[in-house]
């Protein structure tokens, strides 16, 4: 075996649509052109493609295309995966990038402001538990439902939604008591340490070690309580060789406090090399405080951004009434299709775009236009 055929790989593609076997054949010659795929094969009876590939070149997004260019179809399906940890756009890429790299995945966006990932993917070459281990591999932690009947769910629509709205609250809540804590003792060490910097003279008559002692008391719960996300943060990530904004955090801070400890507990060291010690509690517990309070108030415009779909997703219709075969009949939104006669009565709403074939009437468009 030579080291090419080494990296070769088989999978199966399922294929909708084949009436023949010169179907069979056209898709056979289309897939055989795509650049990666070495060998092709399409068996009519099990309407399926195998194809031997390099996955590193051949991409299942080319395939699926391929295959509707040429008048077919690959079943698909497409999820909404709730993700927590992220916080930046870096973290959006990453996700991103890992996802559509993964055999089966045609296509992968993920949203930051609604912390989530809707991918399409082909549920015969992989399912939901593969794509949130995905997303475990590059340090992000997929928040799935533990029943079966709700993973199927994950497609959206209002319960998802409601969902993500009340995990949103809770989000707030706590970033809103951490904000309130640290700021509390933020302050509390600026009036220990340094009262000129808010206007005040100083009140506490402290010698210096004992205002590096308490600044040490009130920053140690800024620090490894209010600011633990941001280590657990830098360690889901290091685990996997990345970074990401909480590394930078974390660091930052980290090098503020342990400078200060060593100030605090060992001074003799400056000493010795005639340096006055100094401590530098109040930037870390600052910088901890000002990106807690910038993600609270994220979060709270996530909450908002949740109830503005969540309210335009109650103007959408969730049936469309059809003629098919001269008779009308109510059907899910889902199951229209291109070409097919919908009716619009007065005062519904229109479930789908289209061109008007009969009648006229004027239309609320104030889901569109706010």
């Amino acid at each position: 075996m030579t080291s090419e055929e080494a990296t070769l790989q088989k999978i199966d593609l399922p294929i909708q649509g084949m009436s023949c076997v010169a179907c069979a054949n056209r898709i056979e010659r289309g897939l055989s052109q795509v650049k990666g795929v070495e060998k092709a094969s399409v068996n009519f009876a099990s309407q399926k493609a195998t194809l031997h590939l390099n996955p590193k070149v051949a991409q299942t997004r080319d395939l699926v295309q391929t295959v509707q260019d040429l008048g077919y179809h690959v079943q698909t399906e497409t999820v909404t995966i709730p993700i927590q940890g992220m916080s930046c756009a870096p973290c959006v890429d990453k996700i991103q990038r890992s996802l559509i790299r993964q055999e089966g995945v045609v296509s992968a966006s993920v949203n930051l402001a609604l912390e989530s990932a809707t991918v399409e993917f082909i549920p015969q070459m992989l399912d939901v538990q593969d794509l949130a281990r995905v997303i475990q591999s590059v340090g992000y932690e997929p928040r799935l439902p533990t029943e079966p009947s709700a993973l199927s769910a994950l497609g959206g629509g209002e319960d998802r939604l409601a969902k993500e709205e009340h995990e949103q609250a809770q989000a707030f809540r706590r970033l809103k008591r951490k904000v309130l804590f640290s700021g509390v003792l933020t302050l509390l060490i600026f009036l220990v340490g340094y009262p000129h910097m808010l206007g005040l003279p100083h009140v506490l008559p402290l010698s210096i070690q004992t205002s590096f002692w308490l600044q040490f008391l009130l920053a140690t719960p800024v620090q490894f309580w209010a600011g633990w996300q941001f280590y657990r943060g830098t360690w889901a990530t290091a685990r996997h060789g990345s970074s990401d904004m909480n590394t930078l955090i974390a660091v930052g801070t980290s090098a503020a406090y342990l400078y200060s400890l060593v100030a605090t507990f060992a001074p003799s060291l400056f000493a010795a090399h005639d340096l006055e010690p100094a401590v530098y509690y109040e930037t870390s517990a600052a910088i901890i405080t000002l990106i807690l309070l910038g993600r609270m108030l994220e979060a709270q415009a996530k909450g908002q951004t949740s109830q503005a779909i969540k309210r335009l997703m109650k103007l959408q219709a969730r049936t469309a009434r059809v003629i098919r075969n001269g008779q009308e009949k109510d059907i899910l939104l889902m199951n229209v299709i291109a070409g097919d006669l919908v009716i619009v009565r007065p005062g519904e709403k229109i479930p789908v775009d289209g061109q008007v074939m009969e009648g006229n009437s004027t239309v609320d468009e104030s889901m569109v236009t706010g």
